[in-house]
């Protein structure tokens, strides 16, 4: 069973996306989108029936490695009908497909290119073994939250960092950027250079383990990754019983560090005294009790 998505019959989600036979003519239209006398609102136009970001043939090459892939927030589903020509296995999700019962605002003809399912980024929790793909997600939506669902490895973000597409949550902190090429968006933000990223999740202990005592003798999950057996030995110390005369043995210690800084204070100021003195030219010996041995000493001046 078909239905008529696009600009042609497409199969259903049930049956083959590897091969998608509909008139695209995006190319041969972006190409004289600027031939006209509004070039701005030809560009929108077509953002809204194909993508707000061009598929070049780098960026599906570099997708398609990453497969098979699950997108969020695939509006109209251009791109994954892009990939699924290729043979990729594609899952695509959006809020509000545009052939659904929810008015899209990005693509408000009521068509798809392929088969979008209707739901949001919590989905993405019943997709751990596939790559996230992330094609401009709209700035603040819940797509930048898509990272609390998703527990996979890889995640691929079609963006300009921030200025009209979504930051994902905890992005930099959990992934590492392992690729970026610049794409082409049909809208973007004046003086910047949007691009598709991909990333890695970083290793955790657990993966990291195995590795660390082949290679050291070390096993990160009982020894906080590799930390100084010194560091480790304090922090023990820290854990022994508490003495219990503890609490004297701190008095003791304030009384001696306040009584030492006392001395370190009248030794200061006789200094001082002295230099004032140097400083008028006064020539008398003057005479000093010292704090440490009751005794007098005798200080002239130069």
């Amino acid at each position: 069973m078909t239905s008529r998505v696009g600009y042609g019959p497409v199969p259903r989600a049930e049956e083959d996306h590897s091969r998608v036979d509909v008139d695209d003519r995006f190319d041969a239209l972006l190409n004289g989108a600027g031939e006209g006398a509004q070039p701005g609102d030809a560009l929108i136009e077509l953002a809204q029936r194909y993508s707000y970001v061009v598929p070049d043939a780098g960026s599906l090459s570099i997708l398609a490695d990453l497969g098979p892939l699950v997108e969020m927030g695939a509006g109209n589903g251009y791109w994954a009908h892009r990939l699924r020509a290729l043979g990729v296995d594609v899952v695509a999700y959006d809020l509000a497909p545009p052939d659904g019962d929810r008015p899209n605002r990005y693509h408000p003809m009521p068509a798809t290119w392929t088969d979008v399912i209707a739901g949001d980024h919590t989905n993405l929790a019943h997709h751990p073994d596939r790559a996230l793909l992330l094609c401009w997600p709209p700035l603040f939506s819940s797509l930048g939250e898509c990272l609390i669902q998703y527990s996979g490895d890889t995640v691929a973000l079609i963006g300009d960092g921030g200025h009209r597409t979504a930051r994902l949550q905890d992005l930099n902190e959990t992934f590492t950027n392992v690729a970026a090429v610049p794409v082409r968006a049909l809208d973007p933000f004046p003086g910047t250079v949007p691009t598709l990223s991909v990333w890695r999740r970083r290793a955790s202990r657990q993966w990291l383990a195995p590795r660390c005592r082949a290679i050291s003798g070390v096993d990160p999950t009982a020894t906080d990754c590799g930390q100084a057996d010194s560091e480790r030995e304090d922090r023990q110390q820290d854990q022994r019983p508490v003495p219990a005369d503890y609490g004297l043995q701190v008095g003791r210690r304030l009384m001696r560090a306040a009584h030492e800084a006392h001395e370190l204070g009248d030794r200061h100021r006789e200094d001082e005294h002295d230099r004032d003195r140097d400083e008028e030219g006064e020539q008398d010996p003057r005479q000093y009790p010292s704090h440490s041995t009751g005794e007098s000493n005798t200080r002239r001046t130069r």
